[in-house]
């Protein structure tokens, strides 16, 4: 249906006849083209006309859509138009050109006489026909011959040319014959203007297909319309996005799809393991080993994981840190998707895991003394 409305232009107009057709209750529209040439556009009011009377058309039957109209053109103006003769020539007969070049590629033959001059004319139109010619003395005939400075290929050529600037756009990239940076953007830049031409025409007509539907209907919801290149979004949306992403905000899932027109699947946020969030783990003061006593959280320790758990960064922050205010900062800075609640309990933790540690090595000393 789309393909069909995009002929517009080349048309100047185009008409759909509409069918009512029953789905769960609900009337929708299916459209059916008809020859624009059967109708006529009365005062913006489509009338339809197989035999030139002009009839009514009764109301939700059939909607249409112009190109370029005007108050003396309501039926549009065609592209077709303009694309007449260069189409005519260029898909002109053998048996055309053949009497072209015959026409404008033969020599020209004058004859001069003061005698009999139709007598004259047979005799230069035996010659040209490859026969000989018998004049008096008197008598002159010169031959001129086709002055030309190209070929007549260069006819066809000007014909795709022309074709070419009528439905892509007029402009003086369309004989570019080398590489052009500039020329392609003003060229793209002329698509895509062209291409927002045939997007008016096509969404004008299905919001007005679209009205039809609620007003049959008797709907009052709002219904909204819009056309979307999935393979061509937003490049300046994108763009901005991706910068606001930068900054710290997260799109939803409903709005990339909404706006790019793609799918996207939830992703999954499984927890990344690090040092700091294992290190819980090793702490003595869990909840299913409870230590009692000083004797009872001196047993328990293991202090090979402690000292694998306090890799070198945490201990170089911890030494270069004078305050505990010190200390989370930096270690908020170096971990930067930890919270700062858990780095705080770490803190804590982690200070009274030093504070066994000292003292166990206290009694170590005083022991071997």
């Amino acid at each position: 249906m789309l393909r069909k409305i995009l002929d517009t232009p080349i048309q100047g107009c185009s008409v759909f006849e509409i069918n009512w057709v029953d789905n769960l209750g609900i009337l929708r529209p299916d459209l059916i083209e008809r020859d624009y040439r059967q109708f006529l556009i009365i005062q913006n009011e489509l009338k339809y006309a197989p035999h030139g009377v002009a009839q009514d058309i009764p109301p939700y039957k059939a909607l249409y859509s112009t190109y370029e109209d005007k108050h003396n053109r309501p039926m549009g103006t065609p592209l077709a138009d303009a694309l007449f003769w260069p189409v005519k020539f260029k898909n002109a007969s053998l048996g055309f050109w053949v009497k072209f070049l015959e026409k404008y590629g033969s020599p020209w033959a004058i004859g001069k006489t003061e005698g009999d001059k139709d007598q004259m004319a047979d005799e230069l139109y035996a010659m040209l026909g490859g026969d000989s010619a018998v004049i008096d003395i008197e008598d002159e005939i010169t031959v001129h011959q086709i002055q030309r400075s190209g070929d007549f290929d260069k006819l066809t050529e000007y014909c795709d040319n022309q074709i070419r600037q009528i439905i892509l756009g007029g402009n003086l990239t369309s004989e570019v014959k080398g590489g052009s940076f500039a020329a392609a953007n003003v060229h793209n830049d002329i698509r895509e203007d062209i291409a927002m031409t045939d997007e008016n025409l096509t969404l004008e007509l299905i919001k007005e297909a679209v009205r039809f539907t609620k007003e049959i209907n008797h709907l009052s919801s709002e219904v909204t319309v819009t056309l979307k290149d999935k393979d061509d979004p937003n490049i300046q949306l994108s763009e901005r996005d991706k910068r606001i992403s930068e900054m710290g905000w997260t799109p939803t899932k409903e709005y990339i799809e909404s706006t790019y027109n793609i799918k996207v699947n939830a992703a999954s946020k499984a927890p990344v393991a690090n040092a700091l969030k294992t290190s819980k783990k090793l702490f003595v003061f869990g909840a299913q080993k409870p230590a009692d006593t000083l004797e009872g959280a001196i047993d328990s320790i293991n202090l090979k994981k402690i000292e694998l758990t306090f890799q070198k960064q945490i201990i170089d922050i911890l030494d270069r840190a004078n305050t505990f205010e010190e200390a989370i900062e930096a270690l908020q800075e170096a971990y930067p998707k930890t919270e700062l609640q858990e780095l705080q309990e770490l803190m804590e933790s982690a200070m009274i895991n030093a504070e066994i540690l000292a003292r166990v090595e206290v009694e170590d000393e005083s022991e071997e003394e």
